[in-house]
């Protein structure tokens, strides 16, 4: 039986293409990477997986954004005879639970996938088949790594689909994808391949070169000048090997090269370091201020210019803003922009190009630029021509007053464009992957970018049912030039990798991976699923475990029975039990306790950021947290907080960046410390990262819940005087400071009657909260039991 006769599907018939037969029969074989081009179908090569593996347990199906997984739900839900659920953040957390046990097939953005898993919700243990799309994107700290790893450690009899249309430019980059998913094999085509060749539309690419406006030249030479004299300085210290032609990476590698030294500089480092520190940050915005200067024009950087001013005048401004925009050379080139023409000769360029394939008939034009002020120009611009329907298209986040779309209003756009009431979409990398674009006539890279995926991800949009046409503007003797031979080399060197073959790559085996296998407790996993039947089917007897099938086979599934019972006694995870404060819940701190076993329970904290039992608060920072928060006031008010609510709150600090984050006198940090400790009370832990962190965490909640020995609790008090044993006396209460002590007898007048004093009496003391009122009352008046 052939794919389309399988008696799961239902709906339209799908095309049945060789290449994706040949690619789903090697994906039932080992875990795969599928590399295939935009616009070739890897969602109905999932879709035959996914019928290979139904019989062996449920499928779950990770989309990166919300769009994409809505239009993959829909997909599978007009073609799966089954119960498709789609999870995101719209679904509450209460809702998706019962569903986790129940359906079939789930679609989800890893997020949410994440959180669930996270808080003991969810378990992977009985999911035959998971599927990531855009697979490209499990590197580094993204929801996909950790999902990969718990998968690998819950299910019984795991099987990864990755797909993507550019996995990355290097073996390293693929390797890295392969590793945290656990894929063993590569599964990948491209336009050429004999397979594929009769279903790949032409795409015509146009690299168009324009020349540097004179006045954009000379004020890209001013701030290049400015640059040369800082880098100067780093090159004279030894942090560059060069003043001329600084690229960004060689800036980025001065700046970790600082902060080594200077973390080794030990406890009073010279000022000097700061100072470099600054220049190098100086360096930076400058190499960005003449690629915006040479790539996008005078009034985007006018725009740059106008941004730092006013960052300059705020009270966390960095001391490298500050210096930057009273440079001489800065002001020079500031005032000869304003002097010069403002339309860049790209902008120029590509009002030629839509003119002329709007008067061709072109229906549907995508125009890709890097920055919003760019799209925000040139929707402007192309609004004025005849014909033309333009409208900006970003991401959600803010800035200044550039506000982003929900993706409610993405999605009604892209609704919009698809009915024809625009036929520009001026789009930001926001546009490049995750949503559900339709195919257009032409696309337009304002300017070229230096990433291989980037590029077939931008070109992808185009020459899907039809032949299409791309262009690249270049700016002449620019940064433009650097980024399209990037691009073209890294493109090329990922065909030459995947066309050498696995050998080459060398994929680790299954073997490897589990080798390899981060330690994880485990959920409990489900005994094997009885065979599942399709409608009118009979029920069958269970089966057992073999080797994958063909994809041929017809598939029995059944909608509920013992295999649900299963599910339904699976054992709760057995680890402690820790609140999080939900804006911590997608923090590497997060996933680290989760990989140690614990379960998390997330919670709006009004103060902290962990809760342990009924007495531990703790609040994480980074170096860069401690600073900005001393900064800004906030730092002590959080502490006071955190010693009021808990009775025994500890600060947490995460890292080893503390005197490295921000350019400021070490003295003010020390000074804060001391009087967090001395004056507050609260106790200063220290870990190198978010591992070691999570280990301090579970090694307090094992206390919380041991049994007390009978260690004396309290030092001697030694000679004191009569007020200095009253106080004594208070400050043994729990929560209770020396500063919060002299209140409690200032207001109360003895130490009786403050142990005599009501939760409400205690509470109208200033510095006495719900918890720490509850507290004493509990220690006064509760019955001794060793």
């Amino acid at each position: 039986m052939s794919f389309t006769d399988h008696p799961l599907l239902k709906g339209p018939p799908l095309d049945q293409r060789e290449y994706q037969i040949t690619v789903a029969t090697a994906c039932l074989r080992a875990s795969t990477l599928v590399v295939l081009p935009t616009g070739l179908g890897k969602t109905i090569i999932a879709l035959w997986v996914m019928l290979g593996r139904l019989d062996r347990g449920r499928v779950l199906f990770l989309a990166p954004t919300k769009p994409l997984a809505q239009q993959h739900a829909t997909f599978l839900d007009a073609h799966l005879d089954l119960g498709v659920k789609l999870f995101t953040g719209a679904v509450a957390p209460a809702k998706r639970a019962p569903l986790w046990k129940e359906v079939e097939v789930i679609v989800a953005t890893p997020q949410v996938v994440e959180r669930d898993l996270l808080r003991g919700a969810a378990s992977l243990a009985d999911f035959a088949l998971v599927v990531f799309d855009e697979a490209h994107r499990a590197v580094g700290e993204y929801a996909y790594v950790m999902l990969g790893e718990r998968y690998r450690a819950e299910a019984r009899d795991p099987v990864v689909l990755g797909m993507t249309a550019s996995p990355g430019s290097t073996r390293r980059e693929v390797l890295d994808v392969c590793r945290n998913l656990g894929l063993t094999h590569i599964e990948k085509r491209n336009d050429f391949d004999a397979d594929v060749l009769p279903y790949v539309q032409p795409i015509k690419t146009h690299w168009r070169r324009v020349p540097m406006a004179p006045a954009a030249a000379a004020v890209a030479r001013e701030l290049t000048a400015l640059q040369m004299s800082l880098c100067g300085q780093l090159k004279r210290q030894g942090y560059l090997t060069r003043s001329r032609q600084v690229s960004t990476t060689m800036l980025l590698e001065a700046g970790q090269g600082l902060q080594t030294r200077l973390r080794s500089a030990g406890p009073k480092p010279s000022p000097q370091f700061y100072q470099l520190l600054s220049v190098q940050a100086m360096a930076l915005k400058l190499a960005h201020a003449i690629q915006v200067v040479e790539t996008q024009g005078l009034t985007q950087f006018i725009d740059y210019a106008r941004r730092l001013r006013r960052d300059s005048r705020t009270r966390g401004a960095s001391r490298a803003t500050r210096q930057l925009v009273t440079r001489d050379g800065w002001q020079r080139a500031l005032r000869a922009a304003n002097a010069g023409e403002a339309d860049h000769p790209k902008l120029v360029q590509l009002i030629e190009i839509v003119t002329h394939h709007l008067a061709r008939g072109d229906e549907r034009i995508i125009v890709f630029a890097n920055y919003r002020h760019t799209a925000s120009l040139v929707v402007k611009r192309l609004a004025e021509l005849d014909g033309a329907r333009p409208v900006r298209f970003v991401g959600q986040g803010s800035r200044d007053d550039d506000k982003g779309l929900t993706q409610k209003e993405q999605k009604e756009i892209l609704d919009a464009f698809r009915a024809g009431d625009y036929n520009l979409l001026v789009a930001t990398s926001v546009g490049e992957e995750g949503l559900d674009i339709p195919a257009t006539d032409m696309v337009v890279f304002y300017e070229p970018v230096p990433s291989a995926i980037r590029l077939i991800q931008r070109r992808g949009r185009t020459g899907r049912n039809r032949p299409g046409e791309v262009y690249v503007l270049i700016t002449e003797n620019s940064r433009d030039e650097a980024a399209y031979w990037s691009s073209r080399h890294k493109e090329q060197r990922m065909r030459s990798l995947l066309s050498a073959g696995q050998v080459e790559l060398d994929l680790p085996t299954a073997a490897e991976l589990a080798a390899a296998q981060p330690a994880m407790q485990p959920a409990a996993q489900p005994a094997p699923r009885d065979t599942v039947r399709p409608p009118g089917a009979a029920a069958s007897a269970p089966k057992q475990r073999a080797p994958p099938a063909a994809p041929a086979r017809p598939v029995e599934v059944a909608r509920s029975g013992p295999a649900q019972a299963t599910l339904d006694k699976t054992p709760a995870p057995t680890g402690p039990r820790i609140v999080i404060d939900h804006r911590e819940f997608a923090s590497a701190m997060a996933r680290e306790l989760a990989r140690r076993g614990a379960v998390l329970e997330p919670q709006q904290l009004a103060v902290g950021d962990y809760r342990i039992g009924s007495r531990v608060g703790v609040e994480r920072k980074t170096g860069g947290d401690f600073v900005r928060s001393l900064m800004d006031g906030s730092l002590f008010q959080q502490v006071r907080a955190l010693a009021q609510e808990f009775r025994r709150p500890v600060l947490l600090m995460v890292g080893s960046d503390l005197y490295t984050a921000r350019r400021i006198d070490p003295k003010a940090i020390r000074g804060a410390l001391a009087t967090i400790a001395v004056d507050y009370g609260v106790p200063l832990l220290h870990a190198a990262d978010a591992g070691e962190a999570a280990e301090l965490l579970l090694a307090m909640a094992a206390r919380e819940t041991r049994t007390p020995g009978a260690t004396p609790l309290r030092a001697g008090a030694g000679e004191l005087s009569p007020v200095e044993r009253q106080r004594f006396l208070v400050e043994g209460l729990p929560g209770v400071s020396a500063v919060l002590a002299r209140r409690l007898l200032t207001h109360f007048g003895s130490v009786a009657a403050v142990f005599e004093a009501s939760d409400t009496e205690l509470r109208a003391v200033h510095g006495v909260g719900p918890l720490i009122a509850s507290a004493i009352r509990e220690a006064v008046t509760a019955r001794y039991e060793p």
